[in-house]
């Protein structure tokens, strides 16, 4: 009989999360400073969880996902793999304008 570690794995990378991501959302190697106390407090136990889940604290242009915004143009929102598909797709067009 085998022991199922599927939690031990999900607990396992839960914390590796949390332990990598302590530095998101304005959070350094000593904390957050207080510009009016001058102080630096740690992230809050509640916000280690939600870093955990969702890296990005918005879907705002500055935090969201590059391609999803206004400020690239067409070409430059596309994957690797979507621009080398376009670009043999227009020197075949190409090709074929001046083999005709």
């Amino acid at each position: 009989m085998f022991k199922n570690t599927n939690r031990a794995k999900r607990r396992y990378h839960r914390a590796r999360l949390i332990n990598n991501r302590k530095c998101h959302w304005g959070y350094g190697i000593h904390g957050w400073r207080n510009d009016s106390t001058s102080e630096f407090t740690t992230m809050p136990k509640e916000l280690k969880g939600l870093v955990a889940n969702t890296p990005t604290p918005c879907s705002c242009d500055m935090c969201g996902n590059p391609r999803r915004t206004g400020w690239l143009k067409k070409y430059d929102k596309l994957k690797m793999q979507e621009k080398k598909a376009l670009d043999n797709y227009n020197n075949q067009l190409e090709e074929l304008k001046n083999g005709s």
